[in-house]
């Protein structure tokens, strides 16, 4: 699309994407970073099995290993999403280990699940043609995640059962409001309002707010 187009609203969802971009950009997660170009065919055979035509891809690094770890980790922690969803939702499928993130717009015009393993990645869109709302069970999980379940249980059984990869264990030191060091990559004290421009009019509205934060 016209990258133009998207702004900050972006990660809040303010921009359409095709789904079948979608799903592509979730199986980078589940590549531990590395992105392959979608295509429609992968390879053409004869019938005796002789290969006419293969489709040769060359993954590049998208994201980094880590960060796309941590994302699948996230993502298929059954344990996390039960209290939304349950323990049984449609995002789970027995014997594997799976990502998923349900989408719904407003009035329930759309509804998406997408999910993915380290070996396939798939969506599923509902909605009418029309762009009308569907009934309230038009959200994602109970829209389009009964269809997303039923292929990954058929999918899933015909390829290689692999488990996502561990991130590294993250640390986080305890966030600082009062002047003193945080971290290494900021060695100087300083308090939350170092990042806000001080010759912005609203300035002292923020140290008035951060000022009554810190006596709490």
């Amino acid at each position: 699309g016209d990258k133009s187009r998207f702004g900050l609203s972006l990660v809040l969802g303010g921009a359409e994407v095709k789904l079948v971009d979608l799903v592509s950009a979730y199986g980078v997660f589940g590549s531990d970073g590395m992105r392959s170009p979608w295509g429609l065919v992968q390879r053409i055979e004869r019938g005796d099995g002789t290969v006419v035509e293969e489709r040769l891809v060359e993954p590049t690094r998208a994201l980094d290993q880590q960060t796309a770890r941590m994302i699948s980790d996230i993502l298929s922690d059954n344990q996390a999403r039960s209290a939304a969803f349950g323990a049984s939702s449609a995002l789970v499928v027995p014997g594997f280990s799976v990502a998923a993130k349900t989408g719904t717009t407003q009035e329930n015009r759309d509804a998406w699940v997408v999910g993915y393993t380290p070996t396939i990645a798939v969506g599923v869109w509902t909605g009418n043609n029309h762009n009308e709302s569907m009934t309230t069970t038009g959200a994602g999980i109970s829209a389009s995640g009964p269809l997303w379940n039923a292929f990954m249980r058929v999918a899933l059984k015909k390829l290689p059962s692999n488990r996502f990869n561990p991130p590294d264990p993250v640390f986080s030191e305890k966030m600082m409001f009062n002047g003193q060091t945080t971290s290494s990559e900021f060695p100087e004290p300083h308090n939350i309002l170092f990042f806000i421009n001080q010759n912005d009019q609203q300035f002292k509205n923020w140290e008035w707010a951060v000022r009554t934060f810190n006596r709490l």
